[in-house]
């Protein structure tokens, strides 16, 4: 799989959201599901409840694509994992193309099941964190020159400077 693991605010959803247009576009007659750990767990649990696993199952086989958002949330979840293993086998020896998203590294994550652990981690982990201050400062002056701007060199590093700390964590 493709692993991206970092902290909120670093790029992940949007790496993962570009790539999935950019199949869509591509491959548009081709299945692709991008939801978060917590949709696809209810989901299955769901299929379990009704007993439709048979259906879910299909479902996810017939995906040429399956993104998966915050899957640090399947950890605890033991019953999911084992019914999200055979499937994360299945499509990775279908080539498909499966995409998954994490705070953190998941091999340093507590609470799933090795087999799944092994699988998270045999795949390409890029890891995410947050642009340096020269780089956010090259964002800010291309996008005021795409729009036109002429920013005061002040607002600009009003604009790259770190949230202050009580806003942060709203953010």
């Amino acid at each position: 799989p493709l692993v991206f693991y970092g902290p909120t605010g670093t790029g992940k959803t949007k790496t993962i959201e570009g790539i999935c247009q950019s199949k869509r576009t591509l491959e548009p007659q081709k299945t692709l599901y991008y939801l978060s750990a917590l949709e696809f767990s209810r989901a299955l649990v769901d299929a379990l409840r009704r007993d439709q696993m048979q259906l879910f199952r299909s479902l996810f086989a017939q995906a040429r694509v399956i993104a998966i958002e915050d899957a640090d949330l399947l950890a605890e979840k033991e019953s999911v994992q084992h019914e999200f293993l055979p499937m994360l086998d299945e499509a990775i020896l279908s080539q498909k193309l499966v995409i998954l998203s994490f705070s953190k590294n998941p091999a340093s994550i507590k609470g799933f099941i090795p087999d799944l652990a092994a699988r998270f981690s045999s795949g390409l982990l890029i890891p995410t964190s947050f642009p340096s201050p020269e780089t956010r400062r090259h964002i800010v002056s291309q996008l005021s020159q795409k729009l036109s701007l002429a920013l005061d060199p002040r607002v600009v590093e009003l604009c790259i400077a770190p949230l202050p700390p009580t806003l942060a964590p709203t953010c």
